[in-house]
């Protein structure tokens, strides 16, 4: 935590954390608070990747690479890329039961007793 003082007022730049908060506002009642930098970048960072990932299925549409080619990815990136496939695939297997008529219930029935992959 680092103390800005000016002869009226104090600026203190400290973590989100609340014990941060409450110990500043003890010590320093009338001090306005702020997020320190690294902070704000920190925070930053985490929602711009965040609001990238949940949209790179329209990035990839957009910048036309709707094929990933595997032999680029790395060993991470492609467990991550495989286990999108199979959330894929039940979605899918999900969507063709609910067309057919399938109760919801039983739907569910079948996932708890096969698993992901679902018998027509």
């Amino acid at each position: 935590m680092v103390d800005y003082t000016t002869r009226s007022n104090s600026i203190i730049a400290r973590d989100r954390g609340g014990r941060y908060g409450e110990s500043a506002a003890r010590a320093l009642p009338h001090a306005v608070q702020v997020a320190d930098h690294w902070h704000l970048m920190e925070n930053a960072s985490r929602a711009f990747l965040d609001a990238v990932r949940k949209s790179m299925r329209q990035i990839r549409i957009a910048i036309g690479a709707t094929t990933i080619n595997r032999e680029l990815l790395t060993s991470a990136e492609r467990l991550q890329y495989g286990g999108y496939l199979r959330r894929e695939e039940t979605n899918a297997a999900i969507l063709a039961l609910i067309k057919e008529g399938v109760p919801i219930k039983e739907i569910v029935r079948r996932m708890a007793t096969v698993g992901s992959s679902f018998d027509r």
